[in-house]
C-alpha cells in the first residue's frame, strides 16, 4: 500500500545523489517527470482505475527498473562513514518504498484498489481491500495490541470485527480477549 507522486521520486533521487552515478540520478528525475505527465492525462479529482496501462504503465515500469539500478549502486559498504551509511539507509528506504508501490501497481493484484488523485498533488495510490492478513503478520503476531472502538461489536459479538482485523475466533481466550465495557 502506498502512493507515488513526482515529489516523492525526486526526494528519493536527491537523497541518493551522492551514492548513484549521474546517469541514474538523472534517469530518476526524468522518470519523476514521466510519472507526473502520465498522471496529468487523468481528469481532476479522484479516479479509480482497475488496471494500470498506457503512459502510466510505461512510467511505472521505468520507475521500477531505475529504482533497482539505484538500489544496486547505493548498496551499503563497510567503507561508508557513519553519516554516509545513515544517509544511504534513509535514501534506500524511500526508494524501496517507491519501488514497492510501483511493483504493486503494476502487479494487478485483485485484492487491491488503485486510484489516481489529481487535486493539490497528483498521485497514484494502491491499498489492500482487506487488512486482516497484514495486521496479523505485521502487528498482532509481533506485539500485544489494544484496540478500542465504539463499534467493535456487531449483533452482540466481537467475532466479525475480530476476523476483519486478522484475529481467529477459534483462538478467542487463548490468544485474544474481547471486552465490552459498555457506554458511559
Amino acid at each position: 500500500a502506498g502512493s507515488i507522486d513526482e515529489a516523492t521520486i525526486e526526494r528519493a533521487a536527491r537523497q541518493l545523489r551522492r551514492f548513484t552515478d549521474e546517469a541514474t540520478h538523472d534517469r530518476l528525475l526524468e522518470v519523476a517527470v514521466q510519472v507526473a505527465a502520465a498522471l496529468g492525462e487523468f481528469p481532476d479529482g479522484v479516479t479509480r482505475i482497475s488496471q494500470v496501462n498506457g503512459a502510466l504503465h510505461a512510467a511505472l515500469t521505468a520507475l521500477r527498473d531505475v529504482c533497482a539500478v539505484a538500489q544496486a549502486q547505493s548498496a551499503p559498504s563497510s567503507l561508508d562513514d557513519p553519516s554516509d551509511a545513515a544517509a544511504k539507509k534513509r535514501g534506500r528506504a524511500d526508494l524501496q518504498d517507491v519501488a514497492h508501490v510501483a511493483a504493486e501497481l503494476l502487479g494487478g493484484e485483485q485484492a487491491t484498489v488503485r486510484w489516481i488523485s489529481r487535486e493539490r498533488i497528483s498521485a497514484v495510490h494502491v491499498a489492500p481491500l482487506a487488512v486482516a492478513d497484514y495486521l496479523r503478520e505485521h502487528l498482532l503476531a509481533r506485539s500485544t495490541t489494544v484496540m478500542t472502538s465504539a463499534t467493535l461489536q456487531i449483533a452482540g459479538s466481537m467475532e466479525p470485527v475480530a476476523m476483519s482485523l486478522g484475529l481467529d475466533p477459534a483462538q478467542r481466550d487463548s490468544t485474544w480477549t474481547g471486552l465490552d465495557v459498555g457506554s458511559p
